[in-house]
């Protein structure tokens, strides 16, 4: 009866399908700002924007975007934000603290790629580590860029205050341990570690890009 494609790349094929099979209604998913899938795969969800009843987003800003700059009809766009369950993301609970050094933790959770900003969360900490005292840089999450952020540190001399995690099963000891959560996106549509990290009590600090200030 109804087809709900989950963002890209999902939205390529599933939309197409369902319309072959003739699914009565159809609703497509744009969760990430469409600059970070350019070329071909850009122009084909323009077609697929013709092809849905509605299509989700997860933040205003992305739908005011996907208005102004891929002409989509704004009675086609459904606002739903993301949610997380508190009961599972609260303070209370299994924290790693004792396994990192004496200090102020300031720490991200994020995937280690260009546009999540982390290079930008390195230098500021290069900057201000030793005005804190005992601080440690936790960097939860792994992703084509980690070389290069370790790179990074080394050159700004704070690679024994930082921390790489890599990826993990469960995000939620490690931001029990963060004092400070930085969410440095250069594009973000709306981000789930901030909405967990705020749930957990991080004193969180975020950029001004996307859904952040929403």
């Amino acid at each position: 009866r109804l087809v709900h494609t989950f963002d890209v790349p999902a939205n390529l094929f599933g939309v197409a399908a369902a319309r072959w099979f003739r699914v009565p209604v159809v609703i497509s998913s744009q969760r990430a700002f469409r600059h970070l899938t350019p070329g071909i795969h850009h122009h084909l969800l323009r077609v697929t924007d013709l092809m849905v009843d509605a299509v989700v987003v997860n933040s205003a800003q992305l739908r005011r975007t996907l208005i102004e700059q891929d002409r989509i009809p704004a009675g086609k766009l459904r606002l739903c934000y993301n949610v997380i369950d508190t009961e599972a993301f609260c303070p209370e609970g299994e924290s790693m603290r004792a396994a990192l050094p004496s200090g102020r933790v300031i720490g991200a959770v994020s995937q280690l790629r260009q546009e999540k900003g982390v290079a930008t969360l390195i230098r500021a900490f290069a900057r201000v580590q030793d005005e804190c005292g005992p601080v440690t840089l936790a960097l939860v999450g792994d992703g084509p860029c980690r070389a290069e952020l370790e790179a990074l540190a080394c050159r700004l001399g704070v690679q024994d205050k930082c921390r790489f995690a890599g990826q993990v099963r469960d995000v939620r000891p490690w931001l029990r341990a963060m004092e400070i959560f930085v969410q440095p996106s250069l594009s973000e549509a709306l981000s789930n570690s901030l909405l967990e990290a705020m749930a957990i009590g991080c004193a969180a600090v975020a950029s001004r890009a996307g859904g952040n200030p929403e």
